[in-house]
């Protein structure tokens, strides 16, 4: 399945093999979904990278196939928030990965 132009927010953000993130979103047409973004941790691939920041809104374009979609394309379309007080352990408590 293609996910064209959706709109979320980067809930988590981990690193996976050498150049590679594991990102969780929260899609606003796909709920929770788990996406594979390679090669970010090259130079190329900075720019991508500063967009899968936690709580950062973003469009993305991704193609699912089994349980991770692979992140074909994302940009920030606005600045991440910085947080302070109870606001911060909020956003905190959203972006810690569950346990399964």
């Amino acid at each position: 399945m293609m996910i064209e132009d959706d709109t979320g927010f980067v809930l988590h953000a981990r690193a996976y093999r050498e150049t590679s993130l594991l990102v969780e979103v929260l899609s606003a047409q796909h709920g929770r979904i788990g996406l594979l973004a390679r090669g970010v941790s090259t130079a190329k691939g900075q720019v991508l990278r500063a967009a899968l920041q936690p709580l950062q809104w973003i469009r993305f374009s991704a193609q699912q196939r089994g349980e991770l979609a692979q992140l074909r394309a994302a940009e920030a379309l606005d600045a991440a928030p910085r947080l302070v007080g109870q606001a911060m352990l909020a956003g905190f408590y959203l972006t810690v990965p569950r346990l399964r």
